[in-house]
């Protein structure tokens, strides 16, 4: 298989073919070979690698006809990876976790970003949760870091099982993914062995590291006093806490799927308390989106810009039986409580 030999060939020899290595003890490096740009990440993925990986994206961008990234990484910064996986999708480049090569935690997001994910029966692809370290010393799943994985996730097109799957495993233990699981899952692999292989993988436990951590941000800083003048707001509560419960659990997808599901049952009970908790879904799914959209500097998920949502409230007012109950100014008063909800169940987790 000739990319085989090409990959096998960069992988083990890329110092004879280096153009460009990093600062940073060369944990990022490029090499181009055949009209094919090949860049290798190794070590821990730390602050920085992001905007240095993107320098070189950006670097043999038009100079090449095609790209791979080639892992062998502990893992890391999530919030690094998620930013390198978004930037070389966006840039069409394939995945390659080689023989022996171990590709875990926020490395494994890299490679499921993959055009092209490639591996091999000897690759160790492994899953976890993300989470922070408390004051003793115990890592506690991030309930934050894994919506931002399932937000990520749903930028990459995978489906919701994928998300379950990848946030499965506690911070101390791994999934480790075979040919058979991905292809359960629906997760394409091209194995570089000829010979039909379903061993990819290994359960060995592997402690957390404190560069694995996640610096996550409160949704907002709204105030969150309760309005309960305004009408139907345990409504609103519910929805806020079930949209955040959805988000952790699927992420974005999760989200789009809901929300579809809840505009379909609001069509058939045509009352202004079904509208006001699909509305509420939609304004806090939106809110979630900017912010991480925000914060890995990617484009808005389409599902949830304001044209969309305006779509599907101007839709759903026509067939709603009791408009009296819907106030003139809802976007103000129940946008801001829904948001003002969903700022409070995240705190309360």
């Amino acid at each position: 298989m000739y990319i085989a030999r090409i990959l096998m060939k960069i992988f083990t020899s890329l110092c004879c073919f280096l153009t460009f290595v990093n600062t940073r003890k060369a944990d990022i490096e490029l090499a181009i070979e055949n009209d094919s740009a090949f860049i290798s990440i190794t070590k821990e993925i730390v602050d920085g690698d992001s905007e240095e990986f993107s320098k070189i994206i950006k670097g043999v961008k038009g100079l090449v006809k095609s790209g791979f990234v080639l892992l062998d990484s502990p893992g890391g910064k999530v919030a690094e990876a998620i930013s390198i996986g978004i930037e070389l999708r966006d840039n069409g480049f394939s995945t390659v976790v080689m023989d022996q090569a171990d590709c875990q935690s926020a490395c494994a997001l890299i490679w499921l970003a993959g055009n092209k994910r490639i591996a091999t029966s000897t690759s160790r692809i492994g899953f976890h949760q993300t989470y922070t370290v408390n004051q003793s010393g115990r890592a506690i799943p991030s309930i934050q870091g894994n919506a931002l994985v399932g937000y990520y996730l749903g930028k990459i097109n995978v489906n919701a099982s994928v998300v379950s799957y990848v946030t499965a495993a506690a911070p101390e233990t791994f999934e480790w993914l075979s040919f058979s699981k991905a292809k359960e899952l629906g997760i394409n692999v091209i194995a570089l062995n000829d010979a039909e292989q379903t061993t990819m993988g290994r359960n060995v436990p592997s402690k957390p590291s404190q560069n694995q951590r996640i610096t996550t941000q409160p949704l907002a800083g709204l105030p969150t006093k309760q309005p309960d003048e305004l009408p139907n707001y345990k409504n609103i509560h519910r929805a806020a806490k079930n949209t955040m419960n959805k988000y952790q659990k699927d992420g974005i997808l999760g989200l789009h799927n809901s929300s579809i599901a809840c505009w379909k049952r609001a069509s058939e009970l045509r009352t202004s308390k079904s509208f006001q908790y699909c509305f509420s879904l939609d304004i806090i799914s939106a809110y979630i989106d900017s912010v991480v959209a925000g914060d890995v500097v990617a484009k808005r998920y389409l599902f949830f810009t304001s044209k969309s949502l305006i779509d599907r409230q101007t839709v759903a007012q026509s067939f709603v039986f009791d408009k009296e109950n819907i106030p003139n100014d809802y976007v103000n008063k129940w946008g801001r409580i829904a948001i003002d909800q969903a700022n409070k169940v995240a705190s309360a987790k």
